[in-house]
């Protein structure tokens, strides 16, 4: 069995949320392990969504989608990372098409 995505994507290592002195280490290493998800999904040809980040890194919107039966379907998302470093996900809407 080949190895799973998991294992290609850059461990994180850095253990800080946006409010900590080591956020920006663990953003640069949070944008690194993204980036690589995204060239793994794009040379499987298997992108799924498109997500950006503000200024912070702390709010991201963005856009994620699913075939199912030749129906594609269509979610908005935002999330927060909260201080605590957890995080808040919202789905504000679902588009068919």
């Amino acid at each position: 069995m080949e190895n799973s995505i998991v294992d290609k994507i850059p461990v994180l290592k850095t253990s800080a949320g946006p409010k900590d002195k080591n956020w920006n280490d663990r953003l640069k290493e949070e944008y690194t392990a993204l980036i690589s998800y995204i060239k793994l999904n794009q040379e499987e040809d298997n992108e799924w969504f498109q997500i950006t980040p503000d200024d912070t890194g702390i709010k991201w919107v963005g856009r994620c989608w699913y075939f199912y039966n030749f129906q594609k379907y269509e979610f908005d998302l935002q999330f927060e990372v909260l201080f605590n470093y957890n995080y808040r996900f919202q789905l504000p809407t679902l588009i068919l098409q």
